[in-house]
């Protein structure tokens, strides 16, 4: 694998790709891009079901694999992030029911 991928910057993109995670932090936002800062911004503000729905559609398209290597990492990265912010209001909405 080390042979195939050769760059670490691309075993990271791999891992980031196959485990459907990001080193990009919502909360923290240290190790994240411009974009993906921007993209953070935008779907924070947005209620659980539209996100989970964007996540939904996000897998889909990357299930086709008839993207570029570009776009599947931006869609990728929008998928973990999107991940991110429903796992937050999942857990918002579990600890304020419980009030």
């Amino acid at each position: 694998m080390c042979d195939e991928l050769g760059d670490t910057s691309y075993m990271q993109a791999y891992v980031e790709e196959a485990g459907q995670t990001s080193l990009c932090d919502v909360n923290e936002q240290s190790n994240c891009s411009s974009e993906e800062v921007a993209f953070i911004k935008k779907w924070s503000a947005r209620k659980p079901i539209a996100i989970k729905t964007e996540a939904t559609r996000l897998k889909v398209i990357l299930s086709q694999g008839k993207l570029t290597s570009l776009a599947r990492k931006w869609t990728s990265q929008r998928t973990a992030i999107l991940n991110q912010l429903g796992q937050q209001s999942e857990h918002s909405d579990t600890s304020n029911g419980d009030l």
